[in-house]
């Protein structure tokens, strides 16, 4: 994929420096760092089976999936519940 994007570039006149993979299949890196890892989430896994089992939604679910995460994201730039569904109501239970 990396060298289709240089030559998809190179053909318009444009020099790629560099490139970094932040997603593959639905699972994205965020702040993990060169060396790192991490476990996968289980809706993580889930799309990864998904796109090994040729699911015909794949492109639905990780539409639906980016949507919920950016939701959360803005949540969280806000300072409101994350959505992990630990908030309480003020006052409340």
């Amino acid at each position: 994929r990396k060298r289709e994007v240089r030559r998809m570039l190179g053909a318009v006149d444009l020099r790629v420096e560099r490139l970094a993979r932040v997603a593959y299949g639905g699972v994205e890196l965020g702040e993990l760092r060169q060396g790192n890892w991490r476990f996968l989430t289980q809706r993580e896994i889930g799309l990864l089976h998904a796109a090994t089992e040729g699911d015909r939604n794949l492109p639905r679910k990780l539409e639906k999936a980016k949507r919920r995460r950016t939701h959360k994201e803005e949540r969280q730039k806000r300072g409101g519940p994350s959505g992990s569904g630990d908030a309480r109501r003020k006052g409340g239970r």
